[in-house]
């Protein structure tokens, strides 16, 4: 049984088989580990209880229409990332995305051209450092504490215009 067990694992990992292990032998953890390293999901002794056996078979049927689900789920949010991601990459105005320390994530060719910077340049920069002199000395440089952290956990959002930025060579 554990070198069957062995095969399906190593043959279907695409789709794998729930393999229930049933023994009249001896309750052992050295046999009931083996089943589980060939790709066993439970182990199970007679006299099987048959409301046991039922409750199980019904929780990993559950539990196949949920990863079916989630394989279905997932592959949905691929395709709409990806139109998403060609929208961004090619839209006009300047987008970027900042992770929750101002940092920058994400910045589209129109953000980058601006900035006269290559996307690869301004990634894990603090977006902050970005702004021109007077609005770096009205908001500061911590964007954990600014107002423009604030404004964006409550609008979801920042409008920034061009003025605010600066270029490569610092002018504005």
């Amino acid at each position: 049984g554990y070198e069957t067990a062995t095969l399906i694992r190593d043959h279907r990992s695409d789709n794998p088989v729930p393999i229930v292990f049933i023994t009249a032998g001896e309750r052992s953890d050295a046999r009931e580990f083996r089943g589980y390293e060939s790709g066993a999901i439970d182990y199970l002794f007679k006299p099987v209880d048959d409301l046991l056996l039922s409750a199980k078979v019904r929780v990993f049927v559950e539990l196949w229409h949920h990863r079916a689900e989630l394989e279905r789920t997932s592959a949905r949010l691929q395709l709409v990332n990806a139109q998403l991601n060609g929208l961004l990459l090619g839209a006009a105005e300047g987008i970027m995305g900042l992770d929750a320390h101002g940092k920058v994530q994400f910045v589209n060719p129109a953000g980058a051209q601006l900035l006269k910077h290559s996307p690869d340049e301004l990634l894990n920069q603090s977006w902050m450092s970005l702004l021109a002199p007077e609005p770096q000395a009205r908001f500061g440089t911590d964007f954990d504490g600014s107002e423009l952290r604030r404004r964006a956990d409550l609008e979801g959002s920042i409008r920034i215009s061009e003025s605010a930025l600066l270029d490569q060579q610092g002018i504005e």
